[in-house]
């Protein structure tokens, strides 16, 4: 609240918003956690433009997203198990866009990626902490490449508050993830998120 207090006081427009969105995953090794060849996703995103005149186009955009997918694994000579895999991508980057009126923003960004993955196999994979369970981790850099629109409601003379809500599409780059004994991972394509938020500090149209 405090960090909120001092970039709305000064010379800034800041976002803040939450998200849900999916990253492609086509890597043969997913599929033991599941047949859905995506990673679908939530998360917290944030946006924050140096000056808060609409006509300087640059933004600086963060954002985090988690992912969790499992299943049960059978095999015929040996007991089942379930498996699952879960992602933390954390993204920074610089944004463009354009201000057309009062309510609509496309905008392209390029962002660079950091994604931590996690594959847990034991008879309860959802929990982090269940007795007996085996975990592998790694991280792999990534790049996102995105474009979208941003809608927001018109300005409110005396209110510095805006309602926004945009949507992307693009694609996702990540490095593979080495997950020691349990091989290796490999996440990346097609990309899809959308968001609702507020937008603090507005002027300059």
């Amino acid at each position: 609240m405090i960090l909120l207090s001092l970039l709305t006081a000064s010379a800034t427009e800041v976002e803040l918003l939450a998200e849900a969105g999916m990253l492609a995953n086509r890597d043969p090794a997913y599929e033991i956690f599941g047949y859905n060849r995506s990673m679908p996703s939530v998360g917290l995103a944030t946006a924050i433009r140096p000056s808060a005149d609409r006509h300087v186009p640059v933004a600086l955009v963060a954002s985090w997203h988690h992912s969790t997918q499992g299943a049960q694994v059978y095999a015929p000579t040996a007991r089942g198990f379930a498996a699952g895999f879960s992602t933390d991508s954390f993204a920074l980057g610089p944004r463009l866009d354009v201000d057309i009126g009062e309510v609509f923003s496309p905008y392209i960004t390029a962002q660079g990626m950091v994604v931590r993955g996690l594959a847990r196999f034991d008879d309860e994979p959802n929990r982090n902490d269940n007795p007996g369970q085996t975990r592998y981790g790694g991280v792999a850099p990534g790049l996102l490449s995105l474009g979208g629109v941003e809608f927001s409601t018109p300005d409110i003379p005396g209110f510095s508050a805006e309602f926004v809500w945009r949507i992307e599409l693009g694609y996702g780059l990540v490095g593979r993830i080495d997950l020691g004994d349990a091989g290796s991972m490999k996440p990346g394509g097609f990309v899809a998120r959308t968001g609702m938020g507020v937008r603090f500090g507005r002027s300059g149209r």
